[in-house]
């Protein structure tokens, strides 16, 4: 054993230095031309995107609040430096994943919306060595090629205990000229110097806490204020080099691409389920096939200590077989695991392979692929069908079908659309009005439920049909919206409308929108969030605000209804909010069946927990009025549900707050 340990440091140490003499003669001083641009934007008073990258220290865990991660303290330095720019976060952590699926996600995530500047994070869920020094280089390659240029940090931290991929990503931001931010190098004297224990500047070893984030940030505002103080004036601004280096180990990760059960259809398929998170078996021998365009195919899957995991074996063409193995010997929840299937393939399509084998060591065979990732020459994707997935309508009035969202992933246009009736109730004759349309209508003459399939196709390429459910009635009752009473709101501090005891008589889920009518002569008080249930906004003059409220069911839009609140200077209520919920969270995360609820009570109080999914539809309302000071521990069925895989939202209210979280069923 402990030659072959000595045979792998060494191996490891032969590629560093390969990797060292490689850019030694390339080596060069950042490049701050990119960052220049995002700041130029803010000294100019442009909006400003701000986008993370990274694993479950970028997501925020442990982070008491979301303003106390690291990318949110980050992200204020910008709001504090520009102060007359919108500036917008976009955090795309994601717990538990590498490099490796990072440089996959990297477009869908963060790129596709356009960040001015970004920081990407992956050297403690890393592993040091050539995944992580190639994976890496393909998400450098990606970002400074993306056609915004925007300006990119790499941050590099580490556990208390040292452990750190530093090594392996430092070679990347010194090939690329791309500052880097060393946290792993700068914290031990940092902590020394402050008098603390580096220890205690993680809940366990790897994860900051509050200070540790505040660490972090610290490190990078430093950068910034560092970058700052050498900005140019606009007219002496740098040129940006949009042409990159030979690479280190491959630019194949340079273009990447990620297939779903949105957006492929199987070449053939024996015993595998598909669902909005992927596609799932429990049974030996299951095999399902994918055609594929692209020079490396990996796969997602997911990974628990359920005793239902089996294992899978995948390959390409006629390549080397490779195992992955559902099942972990870890109780922290579900992992999302990668699997690099093969590399160094040909210029043309390839078939990859995954089959359920019975090998495994548990007693079930469940395996669940969460997506199929290709990377390099990835060919031309199919175009993806949008359209909303429900919708209703009344006997007799014309409903509308829209499929104007559907895009093409290459950035081609949509070239042809077919709406066609999957099912319709028993004794209907009805027929779609420009079926071959974006957008498409049907006049209901029957009761019931409409099944609606949308396919669009751009070039040669035709898209995984988009399901649509329209429901009819013979009658529907018109909303109505109630936007609260007239109150007073101190000036210059955040006002929270509601319009949640708005309703429907059919129970249906509406929508809102709310508008400012009038303000006081000179007001610039604007509505945040005009569109849902509780926007807010600062009233920044004295005098009566005028705010008006219509609901829509998806058929009839209510009658507007109003709410004035005098802006006040000075006023302070009387009545003061008090939080009695001090924490609340829910796990597994994802879950499968059984979600677990967990919360801190201050005083013992009637709690109700509403379960939405994310297009915001209610699926269930639970009141636990059994409650103790302190921590209360609840369980929802979701099974029992009949619920989907996908994303939902979580809602715990009491008397007077109401906190959302969000999980994933699977």
């Amino acid at each position: 054993m402990r030659h072959a340990f000595l045979s792998k440091t060494l191996l490891l140490a032969m590629f560093l230095v390969m990797i060292n003499q490689t850019i030694s003669a390339q080596t060069q001083e950042s490049d701050y031309a990119r960052i220049y641009k995002a700041m130029n934007k803010g000294r100019n008073g442009e909006d400003i995107k701000i986008g993370v990258l990274g694993g479950s220290i970028t997501e925020g865990y442990a982070a008491s609040l979301d303003a106390k991660r690291w990318s949110n303290l980050m992200a204020d330095w910008w709001k504090t430096k520009f102060p007359d720019s919108k500036v917008e976060l976009i955090n795309a952590g994601w717990g538990g994943t590498g490099s490796d699926i990072g440089t996959h996600r990297a477009y869908d995530d963060l790129l596709v919306q356009q960040p001015d500047f970004m920081v990407v994070e992956f050297s403690v869920n890393d592993a040091e060595g050539a995944l992580a020094t190639k994976m890496m280089e393909g998400l450098v390659q990606q970002v400074l090629l993306a056609e915004n240029y925007p300006g990119v940090m790499i941050l590099m931290l580490k556990q208390d205990n040292g452990t750190t991929a530093q090594a392996s990503h430092k070679p990347v931001g010194e090939h690329y000229a791309v500052p880097m931010v060393s946290f792993a190098d700068l914290i031990d004297a940092k902590v020394a110097e402050d008098g603390v224990e580096l220890s205690s500047i993680f809940v366990d070893g790897l994860h900051p806490n509050d200070a540790g984030m505040a660490y972090v940030a610290g490190f990078i505002t430093d950068q910034l204020d560092s970058i700052y103080t050498t900005l140019p004036e606009e007219v002496n601004l740098p040129e940006i080099i949009t042409e990159l280096p030979a690479p280190i180990v491959t630019d194949i990760y340079s273009n990447t691409f990620q297939f779903f059960p949105s957006n492929i259809v199987p070449l053939s398929n024996q015993g595998w389920n598909a669902a909005t998170s992927g596609w799932n078996t429990n049974v030996e021998g299951s095999q399902i096939d994918f055609k594929l365009m692209g020079n490396a195919v990996s796969v997602i899957f997911t990974q628990n200590i359920n005793n239902d995991r089996g294992r899978a074996e995948v390959w390409v063409d006629e390549g080397e077989k490779t195992i992955i193995d559902a099942f972990m010997n870890e109780d922290w929840g579900t992992k999302y695991a990668f699997a690099l299937v093969q590399e160094a393939l040909s210029d043309e399509e390839h078939i990859l392979h995954i089959r359920s084998i019975s090998e495994t060591s548990t007693s079930g065979n469940y395996v669940h692929i969460e997506r199929i990732m290709v990377a390099g020459n990835v060919g031309s994707a199919a175009p993806i069908a949008k359209t909303s997935s429900y919708q209703k309508g009344v006997v007799g009035l014309v409903v509308n079908l829209d499929g104007t969202e559907s895009f093409d992933p290459d950035g081609n246009d949509i070239g042809g659309y077919e709406w066609i009736i999957k099912e319709k109730p028993a004794g209907s004759s009805i027929t779609i009005s420009k079926a071959n349309e974006s957008t498409a209508s049907f006049v209901p003459d029957v009761a019931g439920d409409y099944i609606i399939e949308l396919t669009v196709s751009a070039g040669i390429n035709s898209s995984v049909p988009a399901l649509k459910k329209v429901s009819i009635r013979a009658t529907n009752s018109k909303p109505i919206a109630v936007p609260g009473n007239d109150t007073i709101s101190a000036l210059g501090k955040y006002f929270r409308f509601d319009g949640t005891k708005s309703f429907d008589d059919d129970g249906d889920e509406i929508t809102y929108k709310w508008v400012l009518e009038s303000a006081p002569e000179g007001s610039e008080t604007s509505i945040a969030g005009d569109d849902s249930d509780k926007p807010q906004c600062k009233f920044d003059i004295n005098g009566d605000y005028v705010v008006s409220l219509v609901v829509f069911d998806s058929i009839d839009f209510s009658d507007k209804s109003f709410i004035t609140v005098e802006g006040r200077d000075g006023y302070t209520s009387i009545n003061q909010i008090n939080k009695n919920l001090e924490w609340a969270n829910v796990f597994p995360n994802p879950v499968s069946s059984n979600l677990n609820i967990q919360y801190f009570l201050q005083q013992p109080e009637i709690i109700t927990l509403k379960l939405f999914t994310i297009q915001g539809q209610k699926i269930t309302e639970v009141v636990y009025d059994k409650n103790t000071m302190g921590i209360n521990k609840q369980m929802l069925n979701l099974n029992s549900l009949n619920t989907l895989p996908g994303v939902y939202l979580v809602t715990l209210s009491g008397a007077k707050y109401i906190k959302t979280i969000r999980t994933s069923l699977i």
